[in-house]
């Protein structure tokens, strides 16, 4: 029987038609159209930063093709190929390193390689107004927390300043100053700017000092900061009875002629004459004074074995070992209306530039920190910044005219009123008066106060306010009650100043004795003395000694207190405005240089007169009765004058005028027959009124 698949096979399509058919299917199609897996021939660029955001294209074939996606290192980027050879990505944020980048589609998967790497930063030097020589360049490509080392300046030069080193920040206020050499942490691109100290001239003048002939050298050499200074010789100079010692710098160095120092600003030498000893035996000679505001240079001299004093160099920015090197920067007011410039800052590398602690005040002008320049076109630095301290130096301080000052008033807990609107300005400002008529209970409106608990510095309304930074200033109100029978305004109140003590401890602020006289009312039982708002003291008596001291901004009012508990308002009571003794400054014999804590006693005697607002100041020289009297009369103004020309400087801009005199009397405080007796009376009194 047949098979009947078979026989029906046979009748449709012969076995090798059959076979034919499946091998055109399968091999029959052209390879160039058939769909393979993809292939990456190339990444572009191979490489980018760690941040991200790099666009990378990824070529080769077979990409448009169902399921096509791209990873890196795992992270899948969803994207579309812009033809079936290329696409093109953006890099995630990754850390440093090389990795995968995978191509898949349905019918398989390629890859290659990336390699993220960290941002490469730029370390560039700018020569900041450089006349001649190279910039340098630092070809390093610097990743983030890496550490360089600054360049040295190399030829790098600028007429008329000396080269400090580089500084962060535009060379304007540098943040941070390196100097050659110096290490450094790259966190960004970077600009080092070099920092140019201005080279001043300085002048060497000679004075005679009361020479009767000859003339005093002359020294016509422009000298550059630090430069050596060889003291000229006599020339011919003579003073009849005198014998010349020498040439005298601020009275604290003498020097003879061939002698050195290095100069730090205008120098002047004056002559130095002693009294020619007779026969008879004449007392010891009495140095000639040197004149008011001469600087004095850096060095100091001290004496040899053989007696003649040697100047002592200025030291280097190289010490040797053990040696302490010291710097000094210099304020200046810089016509400044009041207060007074900063002490000097003293050191070596890094140190802080002072505030305003003098409160240096320009009417019409805002204090606006330091600057190396008088006119403010050098270098300004803000005030407490750090500063490389390498050389000495002189900053100026810098006024700005578009600097405007408040002053806030606060009502200060009042039960009524409103506090008056804010006074704006810079200098000298008029405060607001109890415009918003401010009311305490059971008080009265007094003035304005620094602190809220009085306890600050007190000012009267309408009165003028030295405004030199924003300042709130609160109500002060002290107690006042109203009887059915209240005294009588207290009259001819006023302060009068007692004479000072005898005898005064040597070296010491003395006491002022200012003593409280009025007229009590026939209904009054006592009174209360208010001193700036605040209370100081009470009595029964017409008179009372004020413990504390007060000047003409200080503000008195007495209070009369009546039998039956009610009070008189204030009223204020008139200063004197006869000289006080307020301190004394003692010299060894035969000398006007200061001992001891003289300078610092003068110190406070310029505050106390800035604070309590004296306005002038009188300066007397006494001797005791040791040597002759001519040379009482010379002595007694060397003192006075030593004590002025140290008091114009602390008291420079302030307004207040300065008098002095020698006294050719002795005028004893002190027993001229003991040693004690006679150090005491070898003083300058210091009077202010």
């Amino acid at each position: 029987m047949k098979n009947p698949y078979i026989s029906h096979l046979h009748r449709t399509i012969p076995l090798v038609v059959v076979l034919g058919l499946f091998t055109s299917v399968f091999a029959g199609a052209p390879s160039a159209t058939a769909a393979l897996a993809p292939t990456i021939s190339g990444v572009s660029p191979a490489s980018g930063l760690t941040t991200g955001g790099t666009s990378v294209t990824i070529s080769g074939t077979d990409f448009q093709i169902p399921g096509f996606y791209v990873k890196i290192d795992g992270v899948t980027l969803s994207t579309t190929p812009s033809s079936n050879t290329s696409v093109t990505v953006t890099t995630q944020a990754h850390a440093a390193g090389t990795v995968t980048v995978a191509v898949h589609t349905d019918l398989g998967d390629a890859s290659s390689s990336f390699t993220f790497i960290d941002p490469a930063y730029s370390v560039t030097y700018n020569g900041n107004g450089h006349t001649s020589g190279s910039v340098p360049t630092d070809g390093v490509a610097y990743t983030s927390g890496q550490t360089g080392t600054t360049a040295s300046q190399g030829d790098l030069l600028r007429t008329g300043y000396t080269f400090g080193g580089w500084a962060t920040g535009g060379g304007a206020g540098p943040v941070t100053t390196y100097q050659p050499g110096n290490s450094f942490t790259v966190l960004g691109n970077m600009t080092l700017t070099a920092v140019w100290n201005p080279v001043s001239t300085y002048t060497v003048t000679y004075i005679g000092n009361g020479n009767t002939s000859g003339s005093p050298p002359t020294d016509a050499t422009a000298y550059s900061n630090g430069a050596t200074v060889t003291v000229l010789t006599q020339n011919g100079l003579l003073k009849t009875g005198y014998t010349f010692g020498g040439w005298a710098l601020g009275g604290l160095a003498v020097y003879q002629s061939g002698q050195t120092f290095l100069i730090s600003s205008n120098v002047t030498l004056t002559a130095v004459w002693t009294l020619t000893p007779t026969p008879s035996g004449s007392p010891t000679p009495t140095p000639s004074p040197t004149p008011s505001g001469t600087p004095t240079p850096t060095p100091t001299p001290t004496p040899t074995p053989s007696g003649t004093p040697s100047p002592t160099p200025t030291p280097s920015a190289s010490p040797t070992a053990g040696t302490k090197v010291v710097f000094t920067i210099t304020y200046l007011g810089n016509t400044n209306t009041t207060g007074l410039p900063p002490a000097p800052t003293v050191g070596f590398g890094f140190v802080t530039l002072a505030s305003n602690t003098g409160v240096l005040v320009k009417n019409g002008y805002g204090f606006d920190g330091w600057n190396t320049k008088a006119d403010g076109s050098g270098i300004s630095y803000q005030i407490a910044t750090s500063y490389s301290l390498i050389a000495n130096v002189t900053l100026y301080a810098k006024w700005n005219p578009n600097i405007i000052y408040t002053v806030t008033y606060d009502a200060n807990g009042s039960t009524g009123g409103t506090a008056p609107p804010p006074t704006t300005g810079i200098g000298t400002v008029i405060l607001s008066t109890n415009s918003g008529n401010l009311v305490e209970t059971g008080e009265t409106f007094y003035g304005w106060n620094t602190k809220a608990d009085g306890s600050g510095t007190s000012y009267r309304v309408a009165g003028s306010f030295l405004l030199s930074q924003n300042i709130t200033l609160y109500a002060v109100f002290i107690p006042f009650v109203v009887g059915k029978n209240p005294p009588s305004l207290i009259v001819n109140g006023k302060i009068i100043n007692a004479a000072p003590p005898k005898k005064i401890a040597l070296n010491q602020i003395v006491p002022v004795h200012q003593q409280f006289l009025t007229v009590l009312p026939k209904n009054a039982v006592g009174f209360q003395l208010y001193e700036n708002g605040k209370f100081i003291l009470s009595g029964t008596l017409n008179s009372a000694n004020l413990k504390s001291l007060v000047g003409p901004k200080d503000r008195v009012d007495v209070i009369a207190v009546g039998k039956d508990g009610s009070k008189s308002a204030p009223s204020p009571v008139k200063l004197s405005k006869n000289p006080i003794s307020l301190a004394n400054i003692n010299f060894n014999t035969d000398s006007y240089a200061f001992i001891g804590p003289a300078t610092k006693i003068l110190d406070q005697v310029a505050s106390v007169m800035l604070k309590h607002g004296y306005t002038e100041l009188e300066i007397w020289g006494y001797v005791d009765t040791q040597g002759s009297k001519a040379s009482w009369i010379v002595l007694s103004k060397n003192r006075a004058l030593a004590v002025k020309n140290y008091m114009t400087k602390k008291l420079l801009g302030s307004g207040i005028t300065i008098k002095n005199a020698g006294r050719a009397q002795t005028q004893a405080v002190g027993n001229n027959n003991t040693a004690a007796g006679r150090a005491l009376n070898r003083r300058v009194e210091i009077r202010v009124s």
